[in-house]
């Protein structure tokens, strides 16, 4: 039996001693304009976000770790060769590399 605003639900388990119950319910349904076969469509509070606003974070702790890894792995290999070699020697030099190579881009020298 539907009412106007309702729903007769038929809920059927099986309880803790292993006996099989049936409940009638009424369920009330408030807002539905259309009683055809069609799902509402209105959102409930809830904002979809895009899988890069859900992941972000992630990935950008992944960029830093692995550029991190990268550096750290240079700076130990660069260390081995001169035990005189530091973090700030490290830096300055790929700068000037970075430098020149753009110079040589830039006044097309090969």
């Amino acid at each position: 039996m539907n009412g106007p605003n309702g729903l007769m639900i038929h809920v059927a388990y099986t309880d803790t001693v292993g006996e099989r119950k049936v409940i009638e319910k009424e369920v009330a349904i408030n807002g539905l304009l259309n009683t055809g076969s069609e799902m509402p469509s209105g959102k409930t509070g809830r904002i979809q976000q895009n899988a890069f606003e859900t992941y972000k974070w992630y990935i950008v702790g992944s960029i830093i770790l692995i550029t991190g890894l990268v550096f750290y792995s240079k700076y130990r290999r660069k260390k081995l060769i001169d035990p005189q070699f530091k973090i700030k020697d490290f830096f300055f030099r790929e700068l000037k590399k970075l430098h020149n190579f753009v110079v040589q881009k830039i006044t097309g020298n090969s």
